[in-house]
């Protein structure tokens, strides 16, 4: 139950980083993946749930991360 809390901790951390990195580089991620020019092979495969599923899958990566270490060196 101990290693639990920090583990929590970090985990929520990243959640919240993730969150305001999320809100601070929205619009510049936008302008970057959604090009106007139509014609370019993958402008069309980049919408706002995949820049978010992006973001979720990257935050679950960290998170593991964290669990991964912190179980190893504690």
């Amino acid at each position: 139950m101990d290693a639990l809390f920090p583990i929590a901790g970090w985990s929520a951390l990243v959640l919240i980083l993730e969150g305001i990195m999320w809100h601070i580089f929205f619009r510049k991620t936008v302008r970057i993946c959604f090009l106007n020019e139509p014609d370019l092979l993958l402008s069309r495969y980049f919408t706002i749930g995949v820049l978010r599923v992006m973001a979720i899958v990257h935050a679950s990566i960290m998170i593991a991360a964290i669990i991964i270490t912190y179980t190893v060196l504690w």
